[in-house]
This record gives structure tokens, sequence and C-alpha cells, in this order.
């Protein structure tokens, strides 16, 4: 499998556990819309929602109940989806060069990073019906403040958040048909995370980050079995 197939992989992976959840009814007031839902899931205020094809920020939230957006086309839907989290892959200064032109950090984070180099270890006995085992690193991150919050808050705010997304991704990529068995993964939590650019001792990315970084050695079928449920 082509690295370009594997990063669409990946990108199928994280879209199928986007948060959604069904819309009960919709009321509004001028451009104010009322988003009445029995479920917000991992819905913060600032968050992006995407209903009946629009995408509409989060303007305030009532959990388990209801979230407001602006619009001034008339809102339709059964359902909203979570845009987070997101999905950047490339080299370090590729994604952060990205990162960079959404000024609303809710636009960009949280993120899912896969970076570019990943190696893989091709079967040539063509008795097993693996094609190769590519080992991925990957970065769960969101952004986190490191002037005011102690070691807790970053767990509490951020860390405890981006587990419930790696447990995510690990059970979807676990079930998914094209994967074979999975008998183990890394996981490393940073309370403070970044990369340093070699040439000018810089961060690479442009902002105070908690992250969880997910090493895993995905073993690629040639025949593609049942999916799990």
């Amino acid at each position: 499998m082509a690295s370009t197939n594997i990063v669409n992989l990946i990108g199928t992976i994280i879209d199928s556990f986007r948060d959604t959840y069904a819309i009960t009814s919709i009321t509004h007031v001028g451009t104010t819309y009322t988003i009445n839902t029995k479920d917000t899931k991992r819905l913060e205020v600032g968050s992006y929602v995407s209903i009946s094809g629009n995408n509409y920020e989060v303007l305030t939230l009532i959990a388990n109940t209801s979230f407001t957006i602006n619009s001034t086309i008339n809102v339709i839907g059964t359902s909203w989806k979570a845009l987070a989290p997101y999905y950047f892959y490339g080299t370090p200064i590729m994604i952060s060069n990205t990162l960079d032109k959404y000024k609303n950090y809710k636009q960009k984070f949280p993120v899912i990073v896969l970076f570019e180099t990943m190696p893989a270890i091709v079967n040539d006995d063509t008795s097993l019906n693996i094609e190769r085992v590519v080992s991925l690193e990957m970065y769960f991150c969101n952004e986190a403040n490191f002037k005011d919050w102690s070691h807790d808050e970053y767990y509490t705010y951020v860390i405890d958040v981006l587990q419930t997304y790696v447990d995510d991704f690990i059970t979807k990529i676990s079930n998914h048909r094209q994967i074979g068995t999975l008998d183990k993964h890394n996981e490393t939590p940073y309370s403070k995370w970044n990369l340093v650019r070699l040439d000018t001792g810089k961060n690479v990315f442009n902002s105070e980050l908690s992250a969880i970084k997910l090493e895993i050695d995905l073993p690629i079928l040639k025949t593609l079995t049942c999916e799990s449920n």
C-alpha cells in the first residue's frame, strides 16, 4: 500500500470518530439559532460543527441540551458533526506552516498530526496475508496554558480529553478490515510538547501544546477481512 493510501486510510479512520448526534429541533431569534440535541459529546464553546454541509462556530453551549450558532441563512438539518479533531500530514515544518494560516485556534485544534516518514517492513512471503507492516508516529495535540496551569490542569483540560481520541483511534483501526491484528502500541503523554528547529532553535509549532505521542505498527492486509462493529 502506497504512503498516500495510508494517509487517506488514517484520515478515514479519524473522520469515523468525529462526534456527531441527532438534532431534536432548531429554533432561532434573528440570526442566532439554537440547536437542540440530547448529547453534545465533546463540544465546547468555540468548537466548529457541520450541519447540512455548512460549518458554524458554537457560541454558547448547555451540555447535553443545546448550543447556539450564528447564521444569515436558514439552518435546517437532522444531525450535527464536529469538525475536530483536525488532521494534518507532512513534515513538521509543512504542518506548522499550514496551522499558522488559521488565526482562530479552534479551527485547527485539537489536531492529530501524522508525520511524513513512515518506515515499512515489506512482506516477501507469499503465503502470508500481510502486505507490509507500516510504523506510524502520530501526535494528538491541543493548546495548553504554560504560564498558569498546574500539572493536574494539563491533564484535566487537555490530556485526558486527548486520551479519548487516542482510544477512539485504536478501537476504530483495530476493527478496520484492511488492518491485521494489533498486539500493542506505545502512548506517551506530554504536559508541554513541541519540536525545535535545528536551524533556528525555535519551536516548530507556534503554540503552547500538550500532546499524546502514539507509536503503532499497522499490519496492512493483502485480502480484506470483515469489519467488526
